[in-house]
């Protein structure tokens, strides 16, 4: 039977300081896990609810609401196209212009309730 030296013996306390340390993380992301994203994610299993523009004001607010709103309409008159630059795709080639976003207002039929909306790339208002 070999005896442990001293340096064994103070490099496995080290690691058995570090293993509870990554223990402690690994529960403190569990308890996250558990108290923020899964009650989100049980919400939204039903699938968003339907709902007027007029509804979905009056309940924004305070409670997160996964909503499907109907019954508005485009106003293209706001309709803006956000362009930026973007490297084309040669390695060392001149930058293009690249439409990034498109933003537009959604309301309902007496623009009582406005939405700002911010669409992916171009988007046309039909």
């Amino acid at each position: 039977m070999s005896q442990l030296t001293e340096e064994q013996i103070a490099s496995r306390r080290t690691l058995g300081r570090w293993l509870y340390i990554l223990g402690g993380i690994l529960l403190f992301a569990g308890v996250y896990i558990s108290a923020f994203l899964i009650p989100d994610v049980v919400r939204s299993a039903s699938g968003p609810e339907s709902m007027t523009l007029a509804e979905a004001a009056e309940v924004a607010g305070s409670e997160q609401t996964y909503a499907r709103i109907e019954g508005g309409t485009w106003d293209c008159d706001t309709l803006v196209q956000v362009i930026g630059l973007s490297p084309s795709h040669r390695r060392y080639g001149p930058l293009e212009e690249d439409i990034k976003s498109t933003e537009i207002f959604y309301t309902d039929g007496e623009s009582d309730v406005v939405v700002f909306v911010t669409l992916s790339g171009e988007v046309e208002c039909a």
